[in-house]
């Protein structure tokens, strides 16, 4: 059976995610998402954006993580211009 799929904006929200990326992978501020699953979403919306194929097509859970990034990178930039 395959899985659903729902539109993103990856053109939108592109930056959000790779931000929360960097965050991650870098080491800086410590971000509760699994490594894994978040790359999974990069490539998801690398392989959308290889086409100019906006909007990413993403399961249900890569949704759910890219909306937690989204609110997790308006929350650093908010601390982060203080």
């Amino acid at each position: 059976m395959k899985q659903k799929l729902y539109p993103f904006s990856a053109k939108k929200h592109a930056h959000d995610i790779e931000l929360i990326a960097n965050i991650q992978f870098g080491g800086e501020t410590e971000v509760d998402i699994d490594r894994t699953a978040l790359n999974e979403l990069r490539l998801a919306l690398v392989d959308s954006r290889t086409g100019h194929n906006s909007p990413a097509w993403l399961t249900g859970k890569q949704i759910q993580l890219a909306k937690e990034c989204i609110m997790l990178a308006d929350e650093y930039r908010a601390n982060y211009r203080r």
